[in-house]
């Protein structure tokens, strides 16, 4: 039987109906439309930068490592004739410049048309190019001000976006070569395809949903789902071994580092700040008071599958995450609402309306250095990277590769640090003494002794950093006959 038409009752009509518009971003368009100019813009000055053409070039390697394959040769043939002929033809749309030319591959001659067809049909010219697309601007109207910032917006384009076009032809570029030495290494084209696309998926592969929402929300959206997913269901599965080694490799690549003398040479970890050891950094230049600590996590692409694999046992990590990689301007009202700074986990000083909209405020939120949600908003990343980014390194040669490499680099100081782990420690013990107020009034001894552990190891912890031992402390171990003096000779109130 042919269905000519279909009838749904009137209610299931209309519950199919918001069903698409919501999948389908109608539905959610103002509220997207509202700040695609600004996310336009974020996108922008978030990719102005070499560390982004770096990384990525960093990121493929390691892929292609991850998927079996040759570093060495994928460089090899990524840099070759064939590859450049090849992007250069379908990029252009010129087939023509293919004809009579042929690639060496497993010692026979390849047309370099027919290599050129089976990557047109893998999408690998262009395949790494969706990350970076920019999300149209809302000022479309005819009016004086949307035409202006039109002009001014294709007057800079041509300069910030020369970065992004840049990576987009190394993407297609690393593609095409290690596609090209899978083949050369005795695999049929199809599988070498198949390889890599594993070591750099395609980005341009999402629903329609996800490209009109979940894409505008998360500017980074799909290489979040792409790499999430090849991390969890593949690599994972087939070689476990690897997740296990990222702590590893932070030891190796501290300890190969010129700051490498010892553990007594460098800033102890307790000293960095608790977001900074959360991306597993390792310090790699300076000595034991300062120097600047490489955030692994960050550049190896990791991030996604800890993520997923911690969030059962620590939610606020997913939320975190999640929140972080938000456009700029959901990510400013999730801020302002909680008043904490999401990536670094900390209250942000208090400020008023009138302080937080201040000239002094708002020009220090541009290089972002005002302290406030407004970095997130308006914060330029030109302006703030090679301002006071780069000059915050405690070394010269820190300034500079922080000019090269971006955020992957931070400055550490032992003495910053010993001031944040202060706060930190002062927060728990009134934590603790809250809680044990409460075990007392309860009479729950295995709750007592369990905070009293926990309330003499922070305590040591200050003493042995040098830090006060807060007197309220002190005077609630008196009262319970556990004094600091008597249990612990070392610990004195001060």
């Amino acid at each position: 039987m042919v269905w000519v038409s279909w009838a749904f009752p009137r209610p299931v009509a209309q519950m199919l109906g918001r069903f698409k518009e919501v999948w389908g971003g109608e539905a959610m368009a103002p509220l997207l439309k509202a700040t695609d100019s600004l996310l336009g813009w974020f996108k922008r000055w978030a990719l102005f930068h070499p560390a982004y053409v770096i990384r990525n070039g960093f990121q493929n390697l390691f892929g292609t490592v991850m998927a079996g394959g040759n570093p060495v040769q994928s460089v090899k043939w990524s840099t070759s004739g064939p590859a450049w002929t090849i992007r250069k033809a379908l990029e252009q749309g010129t087939p023509e410049i293919l004809r009579g030319k042929h690639a060496m591959l497993q010692g026979r001659k390849i047309p370099l048309s027919v290599l050129a067809q089976e990557a047109s049909r893998m999408n690998f010219v262009g395949g790494g190019r969706s990350t970076a697309l920019i999300q149209p601007t809302a000022l479309r109207g005819p009016g004086a001000i949307s035409q202006a910032t039109r002009g001014v917006g294709r007057t800079l384009s041509t300069g910030v976006d020369a970065v992004r076009k840049g990576n987009s032809i190394l993407e297609t570029q690393m593609r095409l070569g290690a596609w090209l030495s899978f083949i050369d290494g005795g695999m049929a084209p199809r599988q070498a395809a198949m390889q890599t696309l594993l070591a750099m998926p395609d980005l341009s592969d999402i629903t329609r949903f996800e490209k009109n929402v979940m894409a505008r929300i998360w500017p980074w959206y799909r290489w979040m789902k792409k790499n999430g997913s090849l991390q969890l269901f593949h690599y994972l599965p087939q070689k476990p071994a690897y997740m296990a080694s990222v702590g590893k490799l932070q030891n190796l690549i501290e300890a190969a580092s010129p700051a490498w003398r010892g553990e007594a040479d460098v800033v102890p970890q307790e000293l960095r700040p608790k977001w900074m050891r959360q991306q597993q950094a390792a310090q790699v230049l300076g000595g034991k008071q300062a120097g600047s600590a490489a955030l692994i996590r960050s550049w190896f692409p990791f991030e996604e599958a800890q993520t997923a694999m911690a969030a059962p046992i620590d939610i606020g990590q997913a939320y975190k995450y999640g929140l972080s990689g938000m456009r700029p301007g959901l990510k400013f009202g999730v801020e302002m609402a909680t008043q904490r700074d999401i990536w670094r986990e900390r209250t942000f000083p208090k400020f008023t309306m009138a302080e937080l909209l201040s000239p002094k405020t708002v020009g220090k939120a541009f290089l972002g250095g005002s302290g406030t949600p407004l970095d997130n908003l308006l914060a330029i990343r030109p302006l703030r990277e090679y301002g006071r980014r780069v000059w915050e390194q405690p070394t010269a040669a820190g300034a500079v590769s922080r000019g090269l490499l971006g955020g992957v680099l931070q400055p550490v100081e032992a003495k910053r640090g010993l001031k944040e782990r202060a706060r930190e420690t002062g927060l728990e013990l009134r934590e603790l003494r809250s809680r044990l107020n409460r075990a007392i009034e309860n009479r729950d001894q295995v709750e007592i002794q369990s905070l009293l552990r926990r309330f003499y190891q922070v305590l040591r912890e200050r003493q042995r950093l040098g830090l006060p031992i807060p007197k309220a402390a002190a005077r609630m171990m008196e009262s319970e006959g556990l004094t600091a003096t008597r249990s612990y000779p070392e610990l004195t109130a001060q």
